[in-house]
């Protein structure tokens, strides 16, 4: 009986941790999120730091849900609660606590949580979710180029010169006059109509090929400059800001808008970049980047549309359109005025 007990009450405790493991990993809605800082904010106010700690931590480690994917929370504003040591760096924690809160539109006070008004982030949600699954294309028969349609139309004249040549022969036999005893001479009127159709042909097969020539030279020059082109766009340090919105600019000249809206995007990078506000590494995502932005920055909320656009039509689509361009070109044109601008502040 007492071993009954003991096995009922060992189900029972790790019936609890297995619940306890699934609420943990289970992501946060965006009021839970909010709710959750605002706690730790009322700890660090009230004093309590080592119960702003442990909330801090067990936060830091959460994702929070937005519609079909998941956010990280602000790691560079838990970390500041986490590493907080005396009453100077908890009152930096919780300044930037309440900032975090009045950016996810949540006015923290002493009565606890109000809610948090997800319109804000909702203008930042895509127009137009990706389908799962993708979109099937319909398939289409690919247009003969030119040098194919000279060659199957003097295929289509050579059999018709042959077939006038035999024609004309029988003509001009029939025709001849002839003796009694006069043996016929095949051949010679053949012949004749014959070397009339080779002719023909050798003249058109040589336009053919000089037309050919004339054709590959410029499509290989073309294809050529592409690729040394495309190999330089994948490195966002190959150009200075201006030299990107150039860049933007000469894609979208070519109608390559998917092209130019990645230009754009590098162009916001490499300005974040040389403000210092921002610090290149290779293989770091580009969520990475919009976390170790300062929540104060007035224009992060740009930045972080700008990424979700760039996301969504760089890796979520075959080909971006020009309404989807200029958006882009809105946004990064917007962080880039207001990075310039505090430059020339400091």
């Amino acid at each position: 009986m007492r071993k009954g007990v003991v096995l009922l009450a060992s189900l029972a405790a790790l019936a609890g941790e297995a619940r306890a493991q699934t609420d943990a990993e289970s992501p946060l809605s965006l009021a839970e999120y909010v709710s959750a800082l605002d706690a730790v904010r009322a700890h660090l106010e009230t004093g309590r730091l080592e119960e702003a700690r442990a909330a801090a931590g067990d936060l830091r480690g959460r994702v929070i849900a937005w519609g079909d994917e998941t956010l990280a929370p602000d790691a560079s504003v838990l970390d500041g609660v986490v590493v907080a040591k005396d009453e100077a760096d908890r009152g930096r924690a919780a300044g930037r606590l309440r900032r975090l809160l009045a950016a996810l539109g949540a006015a923290p006070g002493p009565a606890g949580p109000t809610e948090a008004r997800v319109d804000l982030l909702a203008g930042l949600a895509p127009a137009d979710d990706i389908q799962k699954g993708g979109d099937v294309p319909t398939l289409q028969l690919k247009p003969l180029s030119f040098p194919e349609r000279v060659e199957k139309a003097l295929l289509a004249v050579a059999d018709a010169i042959g077939w006038l040549a035999r024609k004309i022969r029988d003509w001009l036999s029939a025709l001849r006059p002839r003796q009694a005893d006069e043996r016929p001479e095949p051949g010679r009127t053949a012949v004749a109509a014959i070397v009339f159709a080779l002719g023909v042909v050798v003249v058109l097969a040589v336009l053919v090929v000089r037309a050919r020539r004339r054709r590959a030279a410029p499509i290989a020059a073309a294809e050529s400059t592409r690729t040394v082109s495309s190999r330089r766009d994948e490195d966002p340090l190959s150009r200075e800001a201006a030299g990107w919105e150039e860049r933007a600019g000469e894609l979208a000249a070519a109608r390559r808008w998917r092209e130019a809206i990645r230009a754009w995007y590098h162009a916001v990078l490499v300005a974040l970049f040389q403000a210092g506000l921002l610090h290149h590494q290779k293989g770091r995502t580009n969520w990475e980047y919009v976390e170790r932005i300062d929540p104060r920055l007035g224009w992060r909320p740009g930045f972080v549309s700008l990424t979700r656009l760039f996301d969504r039509e760089w890796y979520g689509r075959r080909a971006s359109d020009p309404a989807a361009l200029a958006e882009c070109a809105r946004d990064a044109r917007g962080v880039l005025g207001a990075v310039r601008g505090t430059e020339g502040e400091a």
